[in-house]
This record gives C-alpha cells, sequence and structure tokens, in this order.
C-alpha cells in the first residue's frame, strides 16, 4: 500500500510537472495576431473605429514570425521588432507585453499620454 501511493504521487507530479511544460506559460505562439482593443487614456477607440466599419485587422496587426522575430503593422506602417520572454524590442526601445490565451497586450505611456493596444489570434 505504501508503495502504491509512492507511485501514484511519482504519477502525479510527472503529469503536473508535463501539464506546465505542454502549456507553455506565457510564450508567444506563431501566426498573426489582429488588434482587438485599442485604447488611448483610457478612451475605447476601437468603437470609434468600428463606427467608420474598419476592422481590427484593417486598423492594425502582430505577427510572430518565429522564436525572436516579429512584425507589428498599424494603419499600413510596418514595424519589425523582436522579443523575449518580457520584452518587444524596436527602434532601441524596449516595450513590456503580457500573453494570456490567445492574446498579446501591450501598454505604454508617453508625453503623459498613455495607449493600450490588445491582440488577438
Amino acid at each position: 500500500m505504501k508503495r502504491m501511493k509512492r507511485v501514484l504521487a511519482l504519477v502525479l507530479a510527472l503529469c503536473f510537472a508535463m501539464s506546465l511544460v505542454g502549456c507553455g506559460g506565457g510564450s508567444l505562439k506563431t501566426g498573426k495576431y489582429v488588434l482587438d482593443e485599442y485604447k488611448v487614456n483610457g478612451q475605447d477607440l476601437m468603437a470609434v473605429l468600428a463606427i467608420t466599419g474598419m476592422t481590427g485587422e484593417q486598423i492594425g496587426y502582430l505577427e510572430v514570425i518565429d522564436d525572436k522575430n516579429a512584425k507589428m503593422v498599424i494603419n499600413g506602417d510596418e514595424t519589425k521588432l523582436t522579443y523575449d520572454g518580457s520584452y518587444f524590442y524596436m527602434d532601441g526601445q524596449k516595450q513590456s507585453y503580457k500573453v494570456s490565451g490567445s492574446k498579446i497586450s501591450m501598454s505604454m505611456s508617453e508625453g503623459g499620454q498613455t495607449m493600450e493596444l490588445v491582440f488577438k489570434k
């Protein structure tokens, strides 16, 4: 009985470890992420732009190319990016990001303005 408990504990520990490795935690998956939320100073600009008939994909997207390269296209302007587990690097600056399920979010502040972008796969 004692041996069975040890075996069961080992199996459960292995299953737990494999589930953590398999879920990928907060890592970026390759592919195209379309702009889903766009806020400036807390104002939802996606709702305003939707009134004009523009979709998130027309406004912008983020494409994760491989394990260190990406590109962001906003209003037709393309920016090449590199990234690691915490930051996107663009034009000599770093921008933190968060991954939650199929969404990538970024918040930035400059000159008293705050901007929040959320891209969805």
